[in-house]
């Protein structure tokens, strides 16, 4: 991909999605992979994958102390499952009715949470959370709503490490699979390397907009995120 106006246009959408990234722990492949895929299609999905899982990567990494290693433990333990799972009912139904009951289940979550409802991040919970992401994940390619809603009321810190942590171990098994399928080599790779500068200076421009935000107002836009995820579903499938 040389520097063009395609090139500027997806490097702006790396940008914004890193930042949203690393301001809230979600929201880089949510923000930045649809608009991408109208200018550049073949950064879908290895590339975005690439560039999300180093973003995750560089959260988990900058807030490391606040890292919940048992949470995140348990998450993936429930997202293998979960992605297997999906693997295994994807042709038994159509994508459309599991995407709307998801979506359904996101806007549900997030008006109780608006109203009060806890979600304490036990980890049973945080395994379902996994299990729950690794399946809407396969399913429709938007898994991470279950464990902002599940950590939501965690320390910002803490979300955006452990989410971190999260997402940067799941896409490697997801590129994996990529790789195996014939969809992920050198050439993917390459253009991966192609956005890392503005990921970077995404992700940077994160850290300075961090001390602005307190804890309300990370949870605020962190359920934001999943109820546009939400919405996302139900507009691609209804």
């Amino acid at each position: 991909m040389t520097l063009s106006g395609d090139f500027l246009f997806c490097a702006l959408a790396v940008v914004a999605g890193a930042c949203l990234q690393g301001v809230s722990g979600i929201g880089f492949a949510l923000f930045a992979a649809p608009i991408v895929a109208l200018r550049q299609p073949e950064l879908i999905p290895g590339p975005m994958i690439v560039l999300g899982g180093v973003v995750s990567a560089l959260a988990a990494a900058r807030e490391f102390r606040h890292l919940d290693y048992r949470g995140a433990a348990l998450a993936l333990a429930g997202r293998l499952p979960g992605a297997v799972l999906a693997g295994l009912v994807i042709g038994l139904l159509p994508i459309a009715s599991f995407a709307l009951v998801f979506a359904s289940l996101i806007l549900a979550a997030v008006a109780l949470s608006l109203v009060g409802w806890r979600v304490a991040p036990t980890g049973s919970k945080l395994f379902a959370a996994g299990f729950a992401s690794g399946f809407m994940g396969t399913m429709t390619s938007v898994g991470t709503p279950p464990m902002a809603i599940v950590m939501q009321h965690a320390d910002p810190e803490r979300l955006r490490a452990t989410i971190g942590a999260f997402l940067a171990l799941g896409s490697v098994i997801s590129l994996t699979v990529l790789a195996f399928a014939g969809r992920f080599g050198w050439h993917e790779l390459e253009l991966s390397a192609e956005l890392l500068a503005p990921l970077a200076l995404g992700f940077w421009l994160s850290s300075l907009l961090i001390p602005r935000l307190d804890g309300k107002r990370v949870r605020r836009l962190a359920l934001v995120v999943c109820s546009i995820a939400a919405l996302a579903l139900i507009a691609r499938h209804a």
